[in-house]
């Protein structure tokens, strides 16, 4: 039900060569019916984060959030990390250990995914 900009993972692959990073955040849309919002700050710039940074932004989860679906991740972070079998919310289970890891995050500010709620 969720889809994407069509060139969203060519942006986070090169944002993700670009800045050396381990995990590319991008931004994302909400749809309720025909109505787009942004539940989160617009950033006109592209951010390079350490791992440790990027954490602290995502446990405050108020500017970064914990979904699993607007990143993109160097398989290297998922050394010894799984997503908890069937177990809701495993994002926030995981994603927190998988920045943990991270030595580098760049958060891009370009909005390419659509989240929607029904």
């Amino acid at each position: 039900d969720d889809y994407i900009q069509e060139d969203m993972y060519e942006k986070l692959i090169c944002a993700a060569k670009e800045s050396e990073a381990d995990i590319v955040v991008c931004g994302h849309y909400v749809e309720r019916g025909n109505k787009l919002t942004i539940e989160e700050a617009p950033r006109d710039e592209v951010q390079i984060l350490s791992g440790r940074e990027a954490q602290l932004l995502l446990l405050q989860d108020k500017a970064m959030k914990n979904y699993a679906w607007n990143k993109l991740y160097d398989k290297k972070v998922f050394d010894g990390i799984r997503y908890p079998y069937r177990r809701n919310f495993e994002d926030v289970a995981t994603t927190y250990l998988l920045f943990n890891k991270a030595n580098k995050v760049c958060w891009i500010p370009d909005i390419l995914y659509f989240y929607q709620m029904f």
